[in-house]
């Protein structure tokens, strides 16, 4: 379980590493966070340490967080492999 409690972020690269091994997370939505994650519910407000506690709380419990609990690899790598082509057009 990744557990990622930022207050500000861009495009985390430790968060599209854990979707492309397929590793559950928790996450706060910030930044370019819920744009990249595959079901918003694996959001928890900033500062707030209530819905944190209670979204790991609930993964560490095995239950699901979001309707499928580990995204697929195959979704966590092209989602990693479509930041990686953007930061490159964007670059160019």
């Amino acid at each position: 379980l990744l557990v990622l409690p930022s207050r500000s972020e861009g495009v985390p690269n430790v968060l599209m590493e854990a979707m492309a091994c397929g590793l559950p997370f928790v996450a706060s939505a910030v930044g370019g966070v819920p744009e990249i994650a595959p079901d918003p519910s694996w959001c928890v407000p900033p500062d707030d340490a209530a819905a944190l506690s209670v979204a790991v709380a609930a993964a560490l419990a095995g239950r699901p967080i979001a309707p499928a609990h580990v995204p697929d690899r195959e979704t966590g790598l092209q989602t990693v492999i479509g930041a990686l082509e953007l930061a490159r057009a964007v670059a160019a």
